[in-house]
């Protein structure tokens, strides 16, 4: 290809060209700073939200077998919702460890194959430290039954690189079925309704796994038994 010369072009061709280039320019500008606001960031999300609520009609009205697949997935998915907890209980933040722990010991005896935990483990129980026992006995249980059941604890990375303390994190370090995960997702400003999420984090000093990955992701791995396919990736 030859250069794009504009010599060959008249005074009025040159004048429009230029005037062109600079309203493509302007666009630019104004479409990213309108992105950056409030009202840009609402007005994409709904946008995107269309699109895929309008992909995801089709694919079941096309009789889409992955779309159908996901339907029965989406039916074996199972929310446990402990309340507004954190309100009641003010600051520091504990959970009931024995509500928590009944529920996890309801959810192996019954087969599930997945628990992801959305609770930080890092703080004992000041007031209640039998709830803490409680708990340690469930998941000790569930290793001498040899339960198939995979546990997702999720834990956070420090300014240096290394996963902050966990009540269990020597059950973790131990039992293959035990994995550590990040929690780490984000909701867009306008609505609070959470789109992104973040993959996976490198970590320093975990022998195990040199990086984790996102809870969420893992525990739909697991459900689907691509645990082999996770360390190939890593």
């Amino acid at each position: 290809f030859s250069r794009l010369s504009l010599k060959k072009f008249s005074h009025e061709e040159k004048i429009h060209f230029c005037i062109s280039i600079g309203i493509g320019i302007v666009i630019v500008i104004l479409l990213q700073l309108y992105e950056n606001t409030n009202f840009g960031e609402h007005t994409l999300n709904k946008a995107f939200d269309y699109i895929i609520a309008k992909e995801a009609v089709e694919s079941v009205r096309s009789g889409n077998i992955a779309a159908q697949k996901n339907k029965k997935v989406a039916e074996q998915i199972v929310f446990f919702d402990m309340g507004n907890v954190y309100e009641k209980r003010g600051n520091p933040l504990f959970t009931p460890r024995d509500e928590l722990a009944k529920i996890i010991e309801a959810a192996f005896s019954g087969g599930a194959k997945v628990i992801v935990l959305d609770i930080l483990l890092e703080d004992r129980d000041c007031c209640h430290p039998e709830h803490d026992r409680r708990l340690r006995g469930v998941f000790q249980q569930m290793i001498h039954r040899n339960a198939l059941t995979k546990v997702i604890f999720p834990v956070r990375i420090g300014s240096d690189g290394k996963i902050k303390r966990n009540l269990f994190k020597d059950l973790i370090e131990t039992h293959p079925n035990f994995y550590p995960a990040i929690p780490y997702i984000s909701a867009t400003v306008s609505d609070r309704i959470v789109r992104y999420w973040v993959p996976y984090e490198v970590t320093k000093g975990n022998d195990r796994t040199p990086f984790l990955w996102n809870a969420s992701f893992l525990g739909a791995a697991l459900a689907h038994g691509k645990e082999d396919e996770l360390k190939i990736i890593g």
